[in-house]
């Protein structure tokens, strides 16, 4: 939420930021809660991904970014709009 005298963020930062480590980009946007859940979140799926024995994880962790990224944009989008 912007009030008066917050700094705006960025609607891109975030997203890139997320795509590179689910939850930094959340955290960022000052969202700690929901940015150690979606990196804890992220950790559970890739490690089942791997013990899987999938040999199409990168598949996984493309997936994760993007879907980390997107959660980042959608949150940065909100803060905007109120």
């Amino acid at each position: 939420m912007i009030t008066e005298g917050s700094v705006m963020k960025s609607t891109v930062v975030a997203p890139l930021l997320n795509a590179v480590l689910p939850g930094a980009g959340l955290w960022y946007l000052g969202e700690t809660k929901i940015a150690v859940a979606n990196f804890l979140l992220a950790c559970i799926v890739t490690a089942v991904a791997a013990l899987s024995g999938s040999e199409h994880i990168h598949w996984f962790l493309l997936a994760v970014g993007a879907g980390s990224a997107g959660w980042a944009h959608a949150v940065a989008r909100s803060m905007l709009d109120t």
